[in-house]
């Protein structure tokens, strides 16, 4: 429930979990990217006419390998404004 816009966004992955980089989109004209080395998919708004405003969603969609244990996994997600 947020009065800011928002360009960019991280999603951390959860330890276990393996994603398939290539598999990652986002629609509005956002850019998806897998940053391996720190353990977070990229999202980010192409110009400020593409971000995120109040009220609105933003899909992603990727391919993920769980981890074998059962248990609780948070995907934290971090916004940016632009």
């Amino acid at each position: 429930t947020s009065n800011q816009t928002f360009g960019s966004a991280n999603v951390s992955i959860p330890t276990g979990f393996n994603v398939d980089g290539t598999s990652l989109t986002a629609d509005r004209s956002w850019t998806a990217s897998l940053n391996s080395t720190s353990g977070l998919i990229e999202l980010r708004a192409g110009t400020s006419k593409r971000a995120l405003p109040p009220g609105q969603k933003l899909v992603v969609t990727f391919t993920a390998t769980a981890p074998c244990e059962v248990g609780t996994y948070v995907w934290q997600t971090i916004l940016s404004r632009p």
